[in-house]
């Protein structure tokens, strides 16, 4: 490895982060920096086995974020970390990358797409990621994530979901 492949490892990480900033702050200009044009996604919400679809599968940066608007509401209080990256230059211009992620997210109000008022979410699992550099500039070309395990709560009982690789558990615990 060579001291300007650690430039650009250390690069791909500042992009990531931001990405993180981007969402607990709603900041969508921000976000909307960090996309190609033509970005791919595949979350997944925790409550369905991944199958390359997601459940908020997108294409376009435009459809991202108006997806990431309708997610991250003004009612939506999230904390999410990306740790450990695992980022392979595959070859000038092109990376993957692998991260871990945990999010805690509290809705303060219905969002008819995931939530209802006062519900929490505590999560984790691992992004998947392929960047590219578009005018000198790294940038996510796709982005998804499987969870591992998510716990909702919702009033005072919480329902665990984790992921079918890990044994299928669902319910109210």
């Amino acid at each position: 490895m060579t001291p300007e492949d650690l430039v650009e490892l250390e690069l791909i990480k500042q992009l990531k982060y931001r990405y993180m900033r981007g969402l607990d702050t709603h900041d969508f200009e921000l976000l909307r920096s960090c996309f190609t044009e033509d970005v791919t996604t595949d979350y997944d919400a925790g409550s369905t086995i991944h199958t390359g679809g997601g459940s908020f599968a997108r294409t376009g940066r435009d459809d991202l974020i108006e997806l990431l608007q309708n997610l991250i509401s003004h009612t939506f209080i999230g904390n999410h970390v990306a740790t450990h990256p695992e980022i392979t230059l595959l070859e000038p211009g092109k990376a993957r990358g692998i991260w871990r992620m945990e999010d805690r997210v509290h809705y303060l109000a219905e969002n008819p797409l995931i939530a209802n008022p006062g519900d929490s979410v505590h999560g984790n699992g691992h992004y998947y990621d392929e960047y590219v550099k578009v005018a000198g500039e790294w940038k996510i070309k796709h982005t998804g994530y499987v969870r591992i395990f998510e716990q909702i709560r919702r009033g005072d009982k919480d329902v665990l979901v984790v992921t079918p690789a890990l044994g299928v558990k669902r319910g109210w615990v």
